[in-house]
């Protein structure tokens, strides 16, 4: 028996202590080639967004009132072709969920922008924090997003460059070559980490079960209150 890992993160030594299984990471790989991207002319003045539920939604929400000039989406009861309509024309996308997920790298695909907040249990690295359209807090998120927009709509290159950094990024951990490749990896049993012999899974467990529960906490929590950089493209300092 062995594990395999969609994100990055997961696929650490610590996971394969916890869980006492060999592990392999399998990132998720999506073929795109059948959707052409759009240039920044021809993007729309909308913004999609995932009907993840999360506890500042609602006040992001409230922010993005202020751009009556853009038409927003969610992401719900639609074909994966559709959706991808709407991430082709969209000049924006907004994950309200994991941030590192498809919500925000299609769009991104796609030539457009997508925000998310960061989060040590999906995103690969701290790196991320360095580009304007991931935020490090709420209230970050809250406070400068509808700003962002605002500059990043207004500044063709500072935009355009944004996104190719952020393309780069993908791209560098994930390719359809490498998915092949792992596949014949999971095939043939050759795993990348293996439980070490003097760790102590019940204390991994007893962590990973704490992350698991305050998780589960803030969804109920979110569920019960939802109503709803410079040209680089890294942050300002």
């Amino acid at each position: 028996i062995g594990l395999s890992a969609a994100h990055h993160v997961y696929a650490s030594q610590e996971w394969a202590d916890t869980y006492q299984l060999p592990t392999l990471l399998m990132p998720a790989y999506t073929d795109l080639t059948a959707y052409p991207k759009s240039t920044f002319a021809e993007k729309e003045k909308l913004i999609i967004i995932s009907d993840d539920e999360a506890l500042y939604r609602a006040k992001v929400g409230e922010k993005l009132k202020q751009l009556k000039d853009y038409k927003i989406v969610t992401i719900k009861n639609m074909t994966f072709d559709k959706y991808m309509d709407l991430a082709t024309r969209c000049r924006f996308s907004i994950s309200f969920g994991e941030g590192f997920d498809g919500y925000v790298a299609q769009p991104i695909y796609q030539g457009g922008i997508g925000f998310a907040l960061y989060t040590d249990e999906f995103f690969p690295n701290d790196r991320f924090l360095a580009y304007e359209n991931f935020f490090g807090s709420e209230k970050e998120m809250i406070d400068k997003i509808v700003p962002t927009i605002r500059g990043l709509e207004a500044d063709q290159k500072r935009y355009e460059d944004l996104n190719a950094a952020l393309r780069a990024e993908w791209n560098a951990l994930y390719s359809f070559d490498d998915y092949i490749a792992r596949i014949g990896k999971l095939i043939r049993k050759e795993y990348e980490k293996f439980p070490r012999a003097d760790a102590h899974p019940a204390a991994s467990k007893t962590k990973s079960t704490m992350n698991g529960k305050k998780r589960s906490e803030s969804s109920k929590k979110a569920a019960a209150s939802s109503s709803l950089k410079s040209p680089t493209g890294k942050r300002a300092s």
